[in-house]
């Protein structure tokens, strides 16, 4: 199924339901499905008065470290690339386009698990996605905390 047309209205529902508007998402995400048939629900809502809710991007969620590309690259040489049928829970799931990682999640239930911006953590189908968020993906093994701080601290120290 062509999900484009569901990827551009997210697109742009999360691109002008920012700031003090965020809340908006979630009611404009629900009524789409009216219009638009789709699988995504809210995961963790993101509060203003509290940072905790929100004060992370998808690649912070999915890895539990950072948000950068850079470091994707980095991580990339300690993931085992598995086939989208060979997935299980706490598996990742990396969207590219035109080869550069833009945006991570995490697999569970056969669903992702994916922060969208700043704000909201959403579970949703592989392409219910804003379209900015990629266009290929691939699937990766989870890997242990241990080898996810050892690939941060190897991207520390090319920043220095």
């Amino acid at each position: 199924m062509n999900k484009l047309q569901l990827r551009r209205h997210l697109q742009t529902i999360v691109d002008e339901n920012t700031e003090s508007h965020v809340g908006n998402q979630i009611t404009l995400i629900a009524d789409l499905s009216k219009i638009l048939p789709h699988s995504i629900k809210l995961e963790k809502e993101a509060r203003l008065d509290n940072d905790q809710t929100w004060r992370y991007n998808c690649y912070t969620y999915a890895f539990c470290l950072s948000d950068s590309t850079e470091f994707v690259d980095i991580i990339e040489q300690h993931l085992t690339e598995i086939e989208q049928n060979e997935i299980q829970d706490g598996d990742y799931i990396i969207y590219f386009h035109n080869g550069k990682p833009q945006h991570a999640g995490r697999i569970r239930n056969n669903k992702v698990v994916s922060k969208w911006g700043m704000y909201h953590l959403w579970e949703h189908d592989i392409w219910e996605i804003p379209v900015e968020y990629g266009d290929t993906v691939r699937f990766f093994n989870q890997i242990p905390l241990e080898e996810c701080v050892s690939a941060f601290k190897t991207w520390v120290d090319t920043c220095r």
